[in-house]
């Protein structure tokens, strides 16, 4: 990731990459931070 920028009020985050991300790893992520994913 080259960055990350989340939008408290609306909650969308942004992530920018140089590479491919699989979308589990950002799931993963997301919630071992102790936050979820909307569906």
């Amino acid at each position: 990731m080259t960055d990350v920028e989340v939008d408290v009020a609306s909650g969308q985050v942004t992530i920018s990459s140089s590479a491919p991300i699989e979308p589990d790893a950002i799931r993963v992520a997301v919630e071992e931070a102790g936050y979820h994913l909307a569906q």
